[in-house]
């Protein structure tokens, strides 16, 4: 048996047959590029010798070193290893998340690794790999571009800008699938005319977390990428006669003129009538918008348009004409007037009651004419009207792609007379626009529908598809669906640290001389040897060796040139919703808990995390303790007085531990925007800093001493400059946790006071 036959099933299971076998594709079957024997060719490669069906997680976790080669192959080395492994040592493991965390290019090797991975199992992980790397393409378009002559002799930059036109491939030039032959440019470089009316509410930031405190239950509103409330005046080099009225896609609840979504009476009923009994149960109903495919648009009427607006523009062969119109006309619509009839444009918008053809006929003529020999024959390519309708952060995206919530008014009834009709969808679903949860896979927020899929047997490229029959689709926002959706973003944001680096110049350019530590295998005495003689005994009275001798690797002496040179136009908080807050005023001496935001950028052309992120400003609930799952503002840097520093131990030691990514460090105070201490810079001035791998409390740099709290402090980068430092005595200061495992956790603090009072330390 193939490996596609093995993980894919020969045929599908009975519980969505008939669907199933309705909507299958015609074409031939692949698998993330590969062919069926190009796919077994790939799984022969990497079980080689048969060893790795003999290898498990623990065989890899207990003797790390002896497998990195097979370590090598999953994306984020031994420490992914490890979270791999948690996953797997749940009682339901995620399988989507597992692919995710190790990437397309181990997905053979995690399969083998899996003892009694099932065809489900299977499946899932690889879906959950092309998933994370969908995703994390979008990401890679914000890293920074070198020149590729300032590397060195090692190879070329991967992410030196684009490929030249001529040597891109269709996939690289359209991933959203546009159009069914090559494009001429790269989808979002074709220049469009496109103007927005300005009706649509400010998009707005939406957690996770915000949904779960609200108990949300959440349904999924498929629908296509048109832009919404703009104008299209031509595409391309086509200036249209008349503009097209563009009104669709995700931002169509930001409307305040209509509802939260329109489709027709079974498709938008559905998702009323399931609302109502949402609420009933207790839930409060939502619904998620999700990226169909790129050619969806196709149904409604502003494809329509757009295209007969190119047709006018365009000199096409009669001969083909007449052959297009007779292929309509014997295939689709016996009363077809003609593509280059005056009436025609008119005619495609009525609906079938009115003596139209509907939308289901009308992609039939668009899906007809995207071929390449009409195109020869002068009509205009199909691709560049979809692009001309499509919004443009959704050009060059991925389908099932969520972004757009709202929560549904579960009255049971669709939306009475709404001051703004859809021209192509006659029934809107009633309720309000809360905000966006951007670039998270469908996969996450409907966890329990794929996995009923795969159970099933069914394969995965029907499952958008499936989906839109299933009126009954439910998932609520439990704590399973909190952490894989943060820990999927945690992946993003490792993916886009780690690309970052590979794009550095790595010989041409100007480098810093490095100041280098040697231990054990990195060439000097063993590494036990050593760590005292450096650092000193760690938790102990008195002042770190290492950082008083090296104040040129410990302190970054931020300036305050550099903050005034801030260009927030140039800023993002890493996404359009998030980006509404850079800067949101933040009332005067409320208590606020301040974090690097290492989602965001200060500048796009700037260096690497963590000197390039804005701060986030956190709510601070009654308890005194930070929220941080909300965010009040985005800033490049924030002073807070009468303040303190705070550390959440049981996290810390989750990061220092096992590698996980998860808030545990902030400084908390009153905000006051009178004062910034990068202006006040003097003897007075502590530069604090922590790294959580081997400190469990903030520190002052100069000495490497432990620092409880302060009188003002400034946030700014990764650091922070703080004047009336209080320093913890240690026979106060909170103790480090210890490992859960048998490796312990180094504590690189010491502590400038006892109990008794100050000892020497300078």
């Amino acid at each position: 048996m193939s490996f596609q036959e093995k993980f894919l099933g020969a045929s599908d299971g009975p519980v969505d047959e008939q669907t199933d076998s309705m909507m299958a594709s015609e074409e031939p079957e692949t698998m993330y590029g590969f062919t069926a024997e190009g796919l077994d060719q790939e799984v022969e490669k990497y079980a080689s010798e048969g060893a790795l069906p003999e290898i498990t997680w623990k065989d890899i976790g207990n003797v790390a070193l002896d497998f990195t080669p097979i370590i090598g192959d999953i994306k984020g080395g031994y420490e992914t290893v490890q979270m791999i492994g948690d996953e797997l040592d749940k009682e339901n493991p995620n399988w989507y998340l597992i692919g995710a965390m190790g990437g397309l290019g181990a997905v053979a090797t995690i399969i083998g690794l899996v003892p009694g991975a099932g065809d489900a199992a299977a499946k899932a992980i690889m879906s959950g790999a092309k998933m994370m790397r969908d995703g994390a393409g979008k990401v890679v378009d914000a890293v920074p571009k070198y020149d590729p002559n300032t590397l060195g002799s090692m190879g070329g930059n991967m992410f030196a800008d684009r490929k030249p036109i001529n040597k891109a491939n269709k996939d690289e030039l359209d991933p959203a699938g546009l159009s069914n032959t090559r494009l001429d440019n790269y989808a979002d470089e074709i220049p469009k005319d496109n103007v927005s009316k300005g009706n649509l509410v400010d998009k707005k930031p939406l957690t996770i977390e915000e949904l779960q405190e609200n108990d949300a239950v959440l349904m999924t509103a498929q629908g296509d990428r048109a832009a919404t409330d703009e104008t299209l005046y031509g595409v391309g080099d086509v200036v249209f006669d008349n503009p097209v009225d563009l009104q669709g896609g995700r931002g169509f609840m930001r409307n305040p003129y209509t509802g939260l979504w329109a489709s027709d009476d079974k498709v938008a009923g559905g998702i009323v009538r399931l609302s109502e009994k949402i609420a009933n149960d207790g839930g409060t109903p939502y619904v998620t918008y999700a990226s169909m495919a790129g050619q969806s648009g196709d149904f409604n009427t502003m494809m329509s348009d757009t295209v007969m607006e190119l047709i006018n523009k365009s000199e096409i062969k009669p001969q083909k004409v007449k052959e297009y119109d007779a292929w309509v006309k014997n295939n689709v619509d016996p009363e077809w007037p003609g593509i280059l009839n005056s009436e025609t444009k008119e005619y495609l918008n009525l609906l079938p009651e009115d003596g139209g053809m509907g939308g289901t006929k009308r992609r039939l003529l668009w899906q007809e004419l995207d071929k390449k020999h009409y195109q020869e024959a002068g009509f205009p390519q199909m691709g560049l009207a979809r692009v001309g309708i499509t919004e443009d952060g959704l050009l060059m995206s991925p389908k099932m792609q969520t972004s757009s919530v709202g929560r549904v008014n579960p009255t049971g009834e669709f939306l009475v007379g709404p001051q703004k009709r859809h021209n192509t969808y006659n029934r809107q679903i009633p309720g309000e626009y809360k905000g966006e949860l951007e670039d998270v896979p469908l996969q996450l927020l409907q966890r329990e529908f794929f996995e009923k899929r795969r159970a099933g047997g069914f394969k995965t490229q029907d499952d958008q598809r499936s989906l839109v029959f299933q009126s009954n689709t439910t998932m609520p926002t439990d704590q399973q669906m909190v952490d894989e959706v943060n820990a999927y973003k945690a992946l993003i944001d490792d993916f886009e640290k780690e690309q970052y680096l590979k794009s550095l110049p790595s010989g041409g350019g100007p480098q810093p001389d490095p100041k280098i530590i040697r231990f054990g295998d990195n060439g000097g005495p063993p590494l036990d040897d050593q760590m005292g003689n450096v650092f000193g005994p760690e938790l102990e009275i008195g002042t770190s060796k290492f950082n008083v001798e090296n104040p040129e690797v410990v302190l970054k002496n931020h300036t305050l040139e550099d903050f005034e040179s801030i260009d927030l136009s140039r800023s993002s908080a890493g996404g359009a919703s998030k980006n509404a807050k850079i800067n949101a005023p933040i009332e005067e001496g409320a208590e606020k808990s301040i974090r690097l935001n290492l989602s965001s950028k200060i500048d796009p052309d700037g260096p690497p995390a963590p000197f390039n992120r804005l701060q986030t400003v956190h709510p601070v609930n009654s308890k005194g303790n930070p929220v941080y799952g909300k965010a009040d503002s985005y800033m490049p840097a924030v002073t807070v007085e009468k303040g303190t520093f705070h550390v959440d131990q049981n996290k810390r030691r989750a990061i220092a531990e096992d590698g996980m990514k998860v808030p545990a460090m902030s400084v908390q105070g009153k905000v006051t925007s009178q004062r910034n201490v990068l202006n006040e810079m003097d003897e007075s001035v502590v530069e604090v800093g922590i790294n959580p791998l081997d400190k469990h409390l903030f520190i002052d740099m100069k000495t490497g001493q432990a620092v409880k709290g302060f009188d003002i402090a400034t946030v700014y980068r990764d650091r922070v400059y703080a004047k009336g430092v209080e320093y913890w005595k240690k026979a106060d200061a909170p103790e480090p946790l210890p490992a859960k495992g048998d490796s312990p956790i180094n504590n690189q603090v010491r502590y400038k006071f006892n109990r008794g009072g100050l000892m020497s330390a300078h």
